[in-house]
């Protein structure tokens, strides 16, 4: 008997068919395709990693019951958010904080970020003081820090495409916060007399 059983492992994906009787010195003939989410299927091979590739056409060459594995590439990019501003204006110089949380099917690995990873809208009413990073489950939390500049007027950050990636090299897709408006000093200046004549100019903060 030529008859050889041939086991499907998903290998963290899924497949209708477990198993199918193939014939020794003959192809394997058509193949199940698995499934998991977040992940291309890049065929059956002899071992959980590494091994040979199978497919159809491939003569059955192991005359034992043998099992087959699915391998995969990750193609699930990292999901990031923005929370909301701690603060709903600023005044020239005043500071307020806002997170940034980005997940991912198999982790964050930018640790980091700077601000070239971002893009303001409006870069005279505000502008990014600081940014600091703590690990979460899959993902990294980012607090972003923004000082109130010197033009009254509303204001966005975006995070720029492709900024944070995970292992496989997938990057975010471009995500933009909510408003943040900034008041600048617009007071006209004070003039005041003293009894010998002479004026004092000030303005207010």
């Amino acid at each position: 008997d030529n008859s050889v059983v041939v086991s499907f492992n998903a290998n963290g994906g899924s497949t209708s068919t477990i198993s199918k009787t193939v014939n020794y010195k003959a192809a394997y003939g058509e193949l199940p395709t698995p499934t998991r989410s977040g992940y291309k299927f890049d065929g059956w091979y002899t071992s959980a990693t590494g091994g040979t590739v199978v497919s159809s056409t491939t003569i059955v060459t192991n005359s034992s019951a043998h099992t087959l594995y699915a391998h995969w590439s990750d193609i699930e990019a990292p999901v990031c958010t923005f929370g909301s501003f701690d603060k709903e204006s600023l005044t020239l110089g005043e500071t307020t904080n806002i997170k940034l949380t980005c997940t991912d099917n198999v982790g964050v690995i930018t640790t980091s970020l700077t601000s070239n990873s971002f893009t303001i809208s409006n870069s005279n009413a505000i502008s990014i003081s600081n940014i600091t990073s703590a690990s979460i489950t899959n993902g990294v939390e980012y607090t972003i820090t923004v000082t109130g500049g010197s033009v009254t007027g509303d204001s966005t950050i975006s995070l720029n495409a492709g900024s944070v990636k995970d292992a496989a090299g997938n990057g975010n897709a471009a995500i933009t916060s909510a408003s943040m408006s900034t008041v600048a000093d617009q007071a006209p200046p004070e003039i005041s007399f003293s009894p010998n004549g002479s004026s004092t100019y000030s303005r207010s903060q």
